[in-house]
């Protein structure tokens, strides 16, 4: 029997063999039609021949189509879709993914800040002092830490403190605190513009390009409070537009510059019980003068100019808010301290138990930091090469020796100084109160 020849036929009345794609309702399994052609009589070998489908002709338009459909001895075949599985896949849901997308969500929700402590002063019994705390703010937890001064009270929303301050008010407890995050405004410094300019005129400016402004102050100079700068404290309201204040470069019909104001160096002081660390909006302990240091609000003081001050926080003859005063040296010098060890580096390992040698390594790169190895080498000119051994290695010494930074030198030459002129000062007032003394008499 001759082999079987597969060939091409391009008569459109003889369907050949073809290859078809099923329906679009089903597209999972592909459907491989082979038809063998019956109208070949002339030749005793049976040819079988396969169509690709690639210009399938429409049924009906030849007169011999449905005759010669009726003719062909069909053999269908079905294979699997083996890419199924991928669409099982994918209508499966992912579980995880949809738990990670919650948690990110739930990250994402800004929480509202903390409001501040507040520090109670007035003696009270702390288990009654909960119980009201308590009935005040429900459900919610709330936090206390007791010290030698005063206790802390801290609390989770801004409502409970509102709540709180209203009832240590009407109770007359004395307390302060500091001012809440939501109510603090957005300040920048407003430069380069005309001290004259209306304060009204630059709000409307500001308004106008979708700023909610507080409140604009011209700023003065300190040695010359009559003499004004032109600079300006601006203070926002919060919102989320804010930091786009610092791209102006109009306003008022003048070129401007907004900068961040820059931090306070002196201590805040109340000026109501002439403590430092918080301010008088936000201090409700009993007031003392600022002058004679009696339970009385300064502007009502009624010490006469020839009578020493007295001080509130220290007792000595200098008004309470003196620079010069024991109690602010002190604290004064702990806010340095702490402000210097803030830069240095605490990154230290914890020693090894269980590898001694590290440890003494560690400690000997410690004692060594900052100081060139002993063995180093250094590129020595002419003039080097002609000096001694002793200089030379000196002066290697000296170069790498640490130097204090200037503001410890500073602060050391200021004590020096404050020690040299505090008798001084005094002295002199003893010799004038004694020279009007006589010239009264």
């Amino acid at each position: 029997m001759p082999p079987k020849i597969i060939t091409p036929v391009n008569n459109q009345s003889s369907l050949s063999n073809s290859i078809q794609s099923g329906s679009n309702d089903d597209e999972k399994s592909l459907n491989i039609v082979i038809t063998k052609n019956t109208q070949n009589t002339s030749s005793d070998s049976t040819d079988w021949i396969i169509k690709t489908g690639k210009r399938t002709s429409s049924p009906g338009n030849s007169p011999t189509s449905k005759a010669n459909n009726n003719n062909l001895n069909k053999f269908t075949y079905t294979t699997p879709n083996r890419y199924e599985a991928l669409n099982a896949i994918s209508e499966e849901p992912n579980n995880e993914n949809d738990i990670a997308n919650d948690q990110m969500q739930t990250e994402n929700v800004i929480q509202p800040p903390t409001p501040p402590p507040i520090f109670i002063i007035t003696k009270v019994n702390y288990q009654n002092f909960c119980n009201q705390i308590k009935i005040m703010v429900g459900n919610e937890e709330f936090l206390c830490k007791t010290t030698t001064k005063n206790l802390k009270l801290m609390l989770k929303s801004s409502h409970s403190f509102r709540q709180v301050i209203k009832l240590l008010n009407d109770k007359s407890v004395e307390y302060f605190t500091y001012q809440a995050k939501e109510d603090k405004s957005y300040r920048v410094v407003l430069k380069n513009l005309h001290h004259t300019t209306p304060t009204e005129f630059i709000t409307q400016d500001l308004e106008d390009l979708g700023f909610s402004v507080r409140n604009v102050t011209n700023i003065k100079n300190k040695n010359q409070k009559s003499s004004p700068l032109p600079l300006f404290f601006v203070d926002l309201n919060p919102a989320p537009n804010n930091p786009e204040i610092f791209k102006l470069k109009t306003l008022c019909h003048s070129i401007v510059k907004i900068e961040e104001p820059h931090s306070r160096r002196d201590l805040p002081q109340c000026h109501r019980c002439q403590n430092y660390g918080h301010t008088r909006t936000y201090c409700n302990r009993s007031p003392r003068c600022v002058r004679c240091g009696q339970a009385h609000v300064s502007d009502m003081c009624e010490k006469s100019k020839d009578t020493p001050a007295t001080c509130a926080l220290c007792g000595k003859d200098h008004p309470a808010n003196y620079r010069g005063c024991a109690v602010h040296k002190e604290l004064q010098k702990t806010r340095n301290t702490t402000a210097s060890t803030a830069h240095v580096d605490v990154s230290r390992k914890p020693l090894d138990s269980n590898h001694p040698d590290k440890n003494k390594q560690h400690s000997n790169c410690e004692k060594t930091q900052g100081k060139p190895p002993s063995n180093a080498t250094y590129s020595r000119s002419y003039s080097d090469t002609l000096k001694p051994p002793n200089s030379n290695s000196q002066t290697h010494e000296s170069s790498f020796s640490p130097e204090p930074p200037p503001a410890t030198l500073f602060a050391s030459f200021l004590e020096h100084f404050q020690s040299l002129i505090t008798p001084l000062i005094n002295l002199l007032t003893t010799l004038i109160n004694t020279i009007l003394t006589k010239n009264d008499n």
